[in-house]
Formats: structure tokens, sequence, C-alpha cells
């Protein structure tokens, strides 16, 4: 889950993507400096910034 409804940019809507080659990239929120995990247990599953390091639910591929 992936929720859009801010009317406005502000800091925690900001991310920034950081690819590590062709492999994988990570997306990071400024806001509080974590990385966005896919937490696939959760019902509905969701995207949160919520860890300090890349593990394998911080890696997406972007085409």
């Amino acid at each position: 889950m992936l929720r859009a409804r801010a009317t406005g940019i502000a800091s925690f809507e900001k991310f920034v993507i950081e690819c590590k080659g062709e492999e994988y990239c990570a997306i990071k929120s400024p806001a509080n400096n974590k990385y966005v995990s896919a937490e696939l247990a959760y019902t509905g599953d969701i995207l949160r910034a919520r860890a300090d390091v890349i593990g394998d639910y911080e890696k997406f591929v972007i085409s």
C-alpha cells in the first residue's frame, strides 16, 4: 500500500532513490534518514521508511 493523499509537498513526501548499479535501488526518506521497507507480512502490504540499512526488504528493481 502506498498512499498518495497529500495536497502539497512537505519534507516527508520527498524521497531519494539510490541505485546500486543495475542490481537494485533503495528509496530513502530525507525526513527521517531511513530507507523504505516493503512490509509484506503486514495486512495489505505497505511501504514504510523505517530501516537504518539496506536489507532484502529495502531493495527495489525500477524498470
